[in-house]
């Protein structure tokens, strides 16, 4: 059986959707999502980078991330930034590298844990 995932970004740069596919990060983590057949909601905390760089979470988000969480989600903080967030309002994450790393082991290193949540009972 597969988890269900929510990976959680910071802010969605210039589009109305986390993790669009004109975007490195987008593109990167879309194509690892296709390639291992990995179903997923992706999310993002903030609205443009002036919030993201607040590091402040809103009610209304905090909910949100709540509500996934109580659905049985996993939440994955895709970056040390989200995580660090994430911790400081103690909602629970797993943490994996951000799609968009100039390391590629990195990239390589969030495959594996996306496809180990995805099958994690």
């Amino acid at each position: 059986m597969n988890n269900k995932l929510l990976l959680i970004g910071g802010y969605p740069k210039g589009y109305e959707e986390p993790f669009h596919t004109k975007t490195p990060s987008g593109k990167i983590l879309r194509g690892i999502l296709k390639k291992n057949k990995i179903e997923a909601v992706l999310f993002d905390l903030w609205c443009n980078e002036k919030e993201e760089n607040r590091e402040k979470l809103s009610s209304k988000i905090k909910l949100k991330l709540l509500e996934y969480h109580k659905k049985g989600f996993i939440l994955v903080a895709l970056g040390r930034k989200v995580q660090r967030v994430l911790n400081n309002y103690s909602l629970p994450c797993n943490y994996l590298p951000h799609p968009a790393s100039r390391n590629k082991n990195l990239v390589l290193d969030l495959e594996k844990g996306l496809r180990e949540l995805n099958g994690k009972l």
